[in-house]
């Protein structure tokens, strides 16, 4: 195989993976878009509250603390 021949041949199955991996419509018609949870808006309001009356309560560098406490919980959960 001479290095036109294998230029084809990897430029084909490139163009073949990027086929495979872009939507159809049958793919689309398949699942409906799921309808947006009332819990999820729910929790994003309490925690902006949160938020806020933590700020009003709490100096700069105790609620800095707490915060970036609470962000390493989140990241070490993935």
């Amino acid at each position: 195989m001479d290095r036109k021949e294998f230029l084809k041949a990897c430029t084909g199955g490139l163009c073949a993976c990027a086929a495979a991996c872009l939507p159809t419509a049958a793919n689309a018609a398949e699942a409906p878009p799921k309808p947006d949870d009332w819990r999820l808006t729910f929790v994003k309001q309490r925690y902006a509250k949160l938020l806020n009356v933590l700020s009003q309560k709490m100096d700069e560098p105790t609620l800095s603390s707490a915060l970036q406490d609470v962000g390493a919980f989140c990241a070490s959960q993935r």
